[in-house]
């Protein structure tokens, strides 16, 4: 997606994918870490770092966002690839690894539910109708 910005090309279902998915996994380490730190976890200074980096990829994702065009179709198959993401974390057990795996639980929910807001904010955002162009 970083290519295609720099030559100038927009491909929405591309650039929907990464802006989504930097959003929630951003939010998802920042999360799991302070999760790890709440409940007596060491906060050591590369953890510290990127729980730093990871809120920096939810900003980006967050500002990029929101000047994509893209239609609802797009949208409706990009939140049901979110939960797909979630089905495969963690139903199959594919899930990052977790610092304290007595916040499995916790964590599965919070996803879900972040699967969930992000979904709800691109199906608001995506235009109406069928426009070949926003594929």
């Amino acid at each position: 997606v970083l290519l295609l910005l720099l030559f100038h090309k927009v491909h929405p279902l591309f650039q929907l994918v990464a802006y989504t998915g930097v959003i929630k996994y951003g939010f998802w380490a920042m999360l799991v870490l302070s999760g790890h730190w709440l409940t007596g976890g060491e906060v050591h200074f590369i953890d510290v770092m990127l729980w730093l980096s990871h809120l920096g990829m939810a900003v980006e994702g967050l500002i990029l966002i929101r000047v994509l065009s893209f239609s609802k179709l797009l949208a409706g198959i990009i939140w049901g690839w979110l939960y797909l993401n979630d089905f495969m974390d963690y139903y199959v057990g594919l899930h990052p690894y977790l610092p304290n795996y007595d916040h499995w639980t916790a964590v599965m929910l919070t996803t879900i539910s972040m699967s969930t807001l992000i979904g709800l904010y691109i199906w608001k955002k995506g235009q109406k109708g069928i426009n070949l162009a926003s594929y």
